[in-house]
């Protein structure tokens, strides 16, 4: 049996609307999923969080999905795009099975 590793990189661009995703949203995040604070830094990570569960596919991030510490895509002021201008598979070794 052959097994191979490959590094994967995509670009995820999120959009986060500041007048709906307010403090109070943060709040209800941070008590119920992680704290990330509510400062302008905070965007910066939730921002990362949402990348990162969209470009593994754990959420599709459509409009109408309940995502759990966001609710509602859309209430919550969040957009997020998967652009295929940018997609790129690095090759590594095998982990098992000889030469690739």
């Amino acid at each position: 049996m052959k097994t191979f590793e490959f590094d994967v990189t995509q670009r995820v661009r999120i959009t986060i609307d500041e007048t709906i995703f307010t403090t109070d949203l943060m709040e209800d995040f941070n008590r119920s999923i992680s704290d990330f604070g509510t400062d302008d830094y905070a965007f910066v990570q939730h921002g990362e969080h949402i990348a990162q569960l969209a470009g593994r596919g754990v959420e599709d991030f459509m409009p109408t999905d309940f995502v759990e510490g966001y609710g509602v895509v859309s209430d919550a002021g969040i957009k997020v795009e998967i652009l295929d201008d940018y997609f790129f598979v690095d090759r590594q070794f095998p982990a098992e099975g000889g030469a690739a």
